[in-house]
């Protein structure tokens, strides 16, 4: 997907702005795919349950959806995650409205990821974890599939405990081609 605009800030003027309305949570998880969001409600929801809010990230490129989803929901949560595709560069309101609530106090903690397989640095001011977990997280979404979802809501659930790791290393699964995990090689 690309935008092309000729002057900065005209797409998010046409754009309608959608209210976004979600109650807090203790964990947030904000993806630009319907389809990893769709995979963490049937594996993250049993085990986080009432704690857990799922949304796309597509209405939080305006400014005005952004603010007041900050305000409404991500100040109360403990957690919050995004998979951004595009990054910076389509979220630049969204990241920086992640900031100036936590200059005005929010607790919440933040994993930001590339919504893509590429780590993207630009990406890691806006988290408030190291490194390394940083880009173990990242490493559970980026090869996908169950026993990585399961593994990342272990960590997540961890880290709602202060525990600081270390943590299991992502599943590595089939780039393209049938996946049959139960045969022998």
């Amino acid at each position: 997907m690309h935008r092309v605009v000729t002057e900065p800030g005209n797409l998010d003027r046409e754009r309608r702005v959608e209210s976004v309305r979600q109650s807090p949570a203790e964990v947030i998880v904000v993806s630009s795919a319907d389809t990893e969001l769709a995979a963490l409600a049937r594996i993250w929801g049993p085990r986080l349950g009432g704690r857990l809010r799922l949304m796309n990230a597509g209405p939080l490129q305006h400014p005005d959806a952004v603010e007041h989803y900050a305000d409404h929901v991500l100040t109360f949560a403990r957690i919050a995650l995004f998979r951004l595709h595009g990054g910076k560069g389509y979220f630049p309101h969204l990241l920086e409205e992640i900031q100036h609530i936590k200059s005005h106090g929010a607790s919440v903690r933040t994993l930001v990821l590339p919504g893509t397989d590429q780590w993207d640095p630009e990406l890691m001011p806006y988290c408030d974890y190291a490194e390394p977990l940083v880009q173990q997280m990242f490493a559970y979404f980026r090869e996908g599939g169950i026993e990585n979802f399961q593994l990342a809501v272990e960590v997540i659930e961890r880290l709602l405990q202060n525990d600081p790791g270390p943590f299991p290393e992502a599943q590595p699964m089939p780039t393209f081609g049938w996946y049959e995990p139960w045969a022998k090689r």
